[in-house]
């Protein structure tokens, strides 16, 4: 779960943006196709409102991905 923020510059109908981290790895796939950095641009993905959810922390995000702490 990550929250959803207005963009302050313009509207994007349709685009997302996550900056780098844990939350963005979370749905991206790994795989590099030998650069050594996984695509971030043009992944397809389906969104929808969870106002009953809370963002995941750092240590939720990180148990549930790995199944560690």
């Amino acid at each position: 779960v990550v929250k959803a923020l207005k963009s302050k510059r313009a509207p994007h109908p349709g685009k997302i943006f996550i900056p780098y981290g844990p939350w963005a790895n979370a749905v991206t796939d790994p795989e590099t196709h030998g650069i050594g950095m996984p695509s971030f641009k043009g992944i397809s993905a389906e969104v929808q409102p969870a106002p009953e959810r809370s963002v995941s922390s750092l240590k939720e995000l990180l148990k549930k991905q790995f199944g560690k702490e």
